[in-house]
């Protein structure tokens, strides 16, 4: 525990020091110099933004959770591009210089993207023995996957998104005695729909507003609000696609593109249907997971132990309490209660 909480110290540390130096050095770069220390003022800048933040983000967040060497050169390349939006054109003659020549790097960066993408595309069809679930396929394989740096793993679990947004609207899912679906009776379609229609009407509003200051910063607003009308999309699309499944003696526990858990039925402690959580303390246990979709939960299961669920973009939770909401209430409680049948309950 300590160790876990000093890594989330050290983390906060650079996110709290990264914004201040590159406030520092925009505001810096931009004084007037004398002309004999010009040059060199420029040098310090140049070395700075691409040299020593990517030394601390190493000293502060890759080597506390031991991440792969490798990343120390993709932190490299981000704070190249970082420093060229800093930098004045006129300033940035040694940042151009240092970008020459590191560039083999570059090939060889792009060299073992393409080695670790080879991997990941071999670990993902032998997942596809074990499931048939796009996500959770994708996430083995990543885990089966050692060479890949934390940065192609988010850029490879980014691509999720762009699946369920995108391509996953011509996907039926052929329904299987054991899927219960959760966002049909839960009102998402709905809520879906107006959060776009607002998302649309506000993000034309903001571009407009943004534009008459500046025309990037309102392009960038817009792209952002793009890409949240794309993540609601692929959430409803994954909500769709990913349903809860009860199969072989085992509990799929999926929540749209948030949570995944495997656990085997024989691990349900018990089993109590919920008319309303009321005053009840179950919402703060720690290791509680709310597994419902815009609707009250309607059971809470008890896990014997507690087991790993995974969720978007690596994270990981402890979980042995289980709030849970479906469409077929009835059905669902049947096909659960041989495993929990003990310390089935009604409230």
């Amino acid at each position: 525990m300590i160790r876990t909480a000093d890594r989330r110290i050290s983390t906060l540390l650079f996110l709290l020091l990264a914004p201040l130096l590159y406030a520092f050095e925009f505001w810096f770069i931009r004084q007037p110099h004398p002309p004999s220390v010009h040059d060199l003022c420029t040098l310090a800048v140049t070395i700075d933004l691409t040299v020593v933040l990517p030394l601390l983000f190493y000293a502060l967040v890759a080597r506390p959770r031991r991440l792969s060497g490798a990343i120390l050169l993709s932190a490299f390349l981000v704070a190249c591009g970082i420093a060229a939006a800093i930098l004045p054109h006129g300033e940035q003659r040694y940042l151009l210089l240092l970008r020459t020549l590191v560039a083999p790097l570059e090939f060889v960066l792009l060299g073992y993207g393409a080695l670790a993408a080879r991997d990941v595309r071999q670990q993902y069809h032998a997942a596809s023995r074990e499931t048939d679930d796009v996500l959770e396929r994708l996430r083995l394989a990543l885990e089966a996957t050692p060479r890949l740096t934390p940065a192609l793993r988010l850029l490879l679990l980014e691509g999720v998104v762009l699946y369920y947004g995108l391509i996953a609207w011509r996907v039926r899912r052929a329904s299987q005695p054991g899927d219960f679906y959760y966002h049909r009776e839960s009102g998402l379609s709905g809520l879906l729909a107006g959060g776009l229609l607002l998302a649309v009407v506000e993000g034309a509003a903001v571009h407009v507003i943004a534009g008459q200051w500046s025309a990037q910063l309102a392009w960038v607003l817009t792209a952002l609000d793009l890409y949240s009308v794309l993540w609601g999309i692929a959430f409803y699309q994954a909500a769709r696609l990913r349903p809860i499944v009860i199969q072989d003696g085992v509990l799929h526990l999926r929540v749209s593109l948030l949570w995944t858990l495997v656990v085997p039925c024989r691990e349900i402690e018990t089993i109590r249907r919920l008319a309303n959580l009321g005053n009840r303390d179950i919402r703060r246990r720690p290791e509680l997971l709310r597994a419902t979709v815009v609707r009250d939960p309607q059971f809470a299961i008890t896990l014997r132990s507690a087991h790993t669920a995974h969720g978007l973009f690596g994270l990981r939770r402890s979980v042995r309490y289980l709030l849970v909401a479906v469409d077929e209430s009835d059905r669902f409680e049947q096909a659960l209660r041989p495993a929990g049948e003990a310390g089935v309950a009604r409230d």
